[in-house]
């Protein structure tokens, strides 16, 4: 576990921890995000209803999510109610409450989620993207799964996953706040004690796939174009760089959007946005436009 402090009136704790989709395949997408949504709701020790009266009583807020290659457990409090709010992320964390009725409404809601989006022509080339950029596998798969992948996903996968993931080598916990260290580590060291050492989750490595041209096509008059390079990893000094060309390029004051949308008026929406992987990168431009006008938006 590796914690910071610094002085502030507010406190912010952050746990995380290597998984996320890259710790899902192609029959199993979501399962990370299944497992992260089972963890705000409720603890072995206190039910959904009593964690929200309490949070809401500290005006605090818990949160977990799954992303690429990660999943986190956020909460934000006053610095006063700090040691008691650890407390709560520490049962969510070590002992969900798992249960199986509430896990398949969030998983009838996260299939809702999925059939939307595939209604959406850019939702729709973005995965299709994703899916050939990276060899149909890690960082293609969405993170909230597919319609095939969730139709065989269970409650006990997401509880095997949580197994799987949450061991105190693979977890980072980060603490900014105007906290006294030395009760905090005390406070960290009890709330955190059952939680199994275990051992680091190695991310798996990535395959990234160039130059293939893909055509689709939906009942929409609509027109999406994305085009995808190379880009720099998590871990390259080059990425502030390219974080900051990301910035330029996709804001509504860039070339972009000047160009293309301001002064030939070719896209309603154009922009750009950046993939950094623990072993491969992507940079993503994309606009949306009519039928008629894509060529020439292409072009430009």
């Amino acid at each position: 576990i590796s914690l910071g402090l610094v002085g502030s009136e507010m406190c912010i704790r952050d746990r995380q921890m290597n998984g996320g989709v890259l710790s899902d395949d192609l029959a199993s997408a979501g399962v990370c995000e299944l497992m992260a949504n089972a963890l705000t709701l409720g603890s072995q020790q206190r039910s959904i209803e009593a964690m929200a009266a309490r949070l809401d009583e500290m005006g605090a807020h818990l949160s977990a999510s799954s992303g690429k290659q990660s999943v986190s457990v956020n909460a934000s409090c006053l610095s006063d109610d700090c040691l008691e709010v650890l407390q709560l992320m520490a049962e969510v964390v070590n002992e969900p409450l798992w249960d199986e009725d509430a896990l398949r409404r969030e998983l009838a809601s996260m299939k809702a989620a999925v059939a939307e989006a595939m209604e959406d022509p850019f939702e729709v080339a973005n995965t299709r993207l994703m899916d050939s950029l990276f060899a149909s596998q890690g960082y293609a798969l969405p993170v909230g799964g597919t319609l095939e992948s969730l139709a065989q996903v269970t409650p006990e996968h997401a509880k095997q996953r949580h197994s799987a993931l949450f061991h105190a080598a693979n977890a980072v916990l980060v603490v900014v706040g105007s906290v006294d260290a030395q009760i905090l580590q005390q406070q960290i060291n009890r709330c955190f004690a059952p939680m199994p050492m275990g051992q680091v989750w190695n991310l798996p490595a990535s395959q990234q796939v160039l130059g293939e041209t893909i055509e689709l096509s939906m009942d929409k008059h609509q027109a999406i174009v994305t085009i995808a390079c190379a880009g720099v990893t998590y871990f390259d000094p080059r990425r502030y760089a390219l974080m900051l060309l990301m910035e330029y390029v996709s804001d509504m004051a860039g070339p972009l959007f000047v160009r293309i949308r301001e002064e030939l008026g070719l896209a309603y929406q154009v922009s750009a946005y950046a993939l950094y992987g623990h072993d491969v990168g992507a940079v993503v431009f994309y606009l949306s436009t009519s039928p008629e006008q894509m060529q020439q938006a292409s072009d430009e």
